[in-house]
Parts: C-alpha cells; sequence; structure tokens
C-alpha cells in the first residue's frame, strides 16, 4: 500500500468552540468519505499531545490518486470549509525517520460489566468481588487524546480515543472509516 502523498486540514480556531470540538467536526465529517477508499487512507495527528489533545492538524496520507479524489470531495464538501484549511496535495518527505500508528483505544463501561456478569453468572464463575475489581479498573477512562463522535446509525455520541505508538519501521494494513489501524503506520514528518 503506497503512502507517497498527503493533505492537511487545519483547524480554524471558533469563538464558540474549542479545537477538540473542531476536530470532532472534521473527523465526523471525513468519516463520510474514508469508506469509499476501502482503508487506504490513514489519518496522522502531527500536534498530538500538545496541550493534552490531538492537535489542531489532521494529516491524512495515502496514494496520489486517492489524496487528490478525497481532496476534491473535501474541496466541495461545505461543512469542511468552515472549519478548516484544506491544503493541496504533496508529497511525503523521502527522508521519513520514524513511523507511528494510531489506533482507537477501547474503554470499558457499565454496559461491558453487564455483558461480563451475564456471561460469567451462565457459567457459574460470578462473585461479587469480580464486579468490584472490574468497576476499579474502569472507573478512570483513559488519558488519550480523545473526540466526540456521533454515530450515524444510532445518532448516540460516544468518545474515540486514540492511541499513539512510535515505530522505527513501516508496518502494513488497512485503515479504518477513522483513518486508524490496529496494524498499520503512517509517515511521522
Amino acid at each position: 500500500m503506497s503512502q507517497s502523498h498527503y493533505l492537511e486540514l487545519r483547524a480554524i480556531p471558533q469563538p464558540e468552540l474549542t479545537q477538540s470540538q473542531v476536530l470532532s467536526h472534521l473527523m465526523q465529517a471525513l468519516h463520510q468519505y474514508l469508506p469509499a477508499y476501502a482503508g487506504r487512507i490513514g489519518a496522522a495527528f502531527p500536534a498530538y499531545g500538545q496541550t493534552r489533545g490531538l492537535g489542531g492538524i489532521i494529516r491524512l496520507i495515502g496514494n496520489e490518486a486517492d489524496c487528490q479524489a478525497l481532496h476534491q470531495q473535501l474541496h466541495a464538501s461545505g461543512n469542511i470549509s468552515d472549519y478548516a484549511l484544506l491544503y493541496p496535495v504533496a508529497a511525503v518527505p523521502s527522508a521519513i525517520q520514524s513511523h507511528v500508528r494510531y489506533s482507537r483505544s477501547h474503554h470499558k463501561g457499565p454496559s461491558a460489566l453487564r455483558r461480563a456478569e451475564q456471561r460469567l453468572s451462565t457459567q457459574g464463575k460470578w462473585q461479587p468481588e469480580i464486579a468490584d475489581n472490574m468497576r476499579a479498573k474502569w472507573q478512570t477512562p483513559p488519558k488519550l487524546p480523545h473526540l466526540k463522535l456521533r454515530s450515524a446509525s444510532t445518532r448516540q455520541t460516544f468518545t474515540l480515543w486514540i492511541k499513539q505508538q512510535n515505530y522505527t519501521h513501516p508496518q502494513t494494513g488497512l485503515f479504518s472509516a477513522y483513518g486508524l489501524s490496529q496494524e498499520a503506520t503512517v509517515p511521522q514528518f
């Protein structure tokens, strides 16, 4: 899978929204387009961790044809231009020192506890101490940058926690409809 080109979205400061809310809006809009690219376009957050957030930049990396097509779609979309500056497609620099994987980190809560209790009860292994241990473990959400998104199918709001892992060599794989991956990396520059 070629990662030869990229395009960037840089959040425009909004007086009534935080930078995180602007990025959430942008990722919600990108989620409409990325599935059409069948996992070939990955998302990167070059300012990840600044002010404990994702930063104000979303970099989309893929092959030249996919990046050009996505750029045209985003340029034509009215819901992107009010929230971000869309930069032209450019070639990825040739001297890449490292690669990064941006993946979704799942935080478990009350529904996972109910499912575990039901599963373990049918097996005859459920004990109240198990519930206490699970609650203690899951009580604190991860300290990772995140976005608040809305499911298109259920209309429920959920939190997308994003974890960054650094690698010295590229890892191959496919990207999700949010441009994240459990296997694949993107070049860091």
